[in-house]
């Protein structure tokens, strides 16, 4: 006799983030204006800080690596998009700052993407998100646990 697993509602819900994962992944990897998704963004979350953050600040709030973050920033600043200094109250702190038309490109990405947000979420009811986000997050904290 053969093993078949149950094919249970969470079975279901972790093969659909999954394969939502890995769609999402592809969209990211295109090109948007000549910079990767991944850069682009990282130019968005930059943008959406009131002040400019830490290099460290920056890692934490996109859940990404110290170090692969400053690669992205090194492209981003070479492409004169964002201005990397040494924060005058700690010389051990680097301060990340888009410049004028990295906030521009940064806009311009914010409104593309909300026309695939608005695609995307169009039949999809309010509550459903709001249920959805709480699941997601409940979600991470087991994988902390685990990781």
């Amino acid at each position: 006799m053969q093993y078949k697993p149950t094919d249970s509602t969470e079975r279901q819900l972790l093969r659909s983030l999954s394969y939502f994962s890995v769609r999402l992944k592809y969209v990211e990897r295109k090109s948007f204006f000549g910079l990767s998704g991944r850069q682009v963004l990282l130019l968005a979350s930059l943008c959406s800080f009131d002040e400019p953050p830490s290099l460290t600040e920056l890692s934490e709030a996109n859940g990404a690596s110290h170090q692969n973050i400053k690669q992205i920033l090194l492209k981003l600043e070479r492409a004169g998009y964002v201005t990397l200094s040494i924060d005058e109250n700690d010389s051990r702190t680097l301060s990340v700052e888009p410049t004028k038309s990295g906030r521009e490109l940064a806009q311009l990405y914010d409104e593309k993407i909300g026309d695939v947000i608005d695609m995307l979420f169009e039949d999809i009811p309010e509550k459903d998100v709001a249920t959805c986000v709480d699941v997601v997050e409940k979600l991470r904290e087991g994988l902390k646990e685990l990781i």
